[in-house]
Order: C-alpha cells, then structure tokens, then sequence
C-alpha cells in the first residue's frame, strides 16, 4: 500500500528491497523451524514466502 501513493521509482525499488529482506528473514526462521521440527509444517509456509519474496524481488527490479 506504501508503494501506491510513491511516485519516484529508486523510492518504490527501495521499498521493495526491504520486503525482499523481510522475507529472507522470515524464510531463515521458517528454515530453521522446519528443520528442528520436521513434523510441524512450517515447510508449506517456508514455500509461501518464498513465492512472496519472488514477487518482491521481481517488482524491486522492475523500478530499478
């Protein structure tokens, strides 16, 4: 929702970036989680964000 009211594109990029280090943290979490845990799940939400971090990553790029 931030990135809808940016106008300047490195701004948007940057804001994008952050999203894509969000979800590398989260993945490392979710990692982490599943491997110490195998029977909890946290696979299926690892791949979610995964997918989520593809997106962002692809956006940043587009405004760079």
């Amino acid at each position: 929702m931030i990135v809808r009211k940016e106008e300047d594109l490195p701004m948007i990029a940057q804001i994008w970036g952050g999203m894509v280090e969000t979800c590398d943290a989260f993945g490392e979490v979710l990692s982490n989680l599943a491997k110490k845990h195998p029977a909890c799940g946290a696979e299926s939400y690892y791949d979610r964000v995964l997918d989520l971090r593809n997106k962002c990553y692809r956006l940043k790029t587009l405004h760079e």
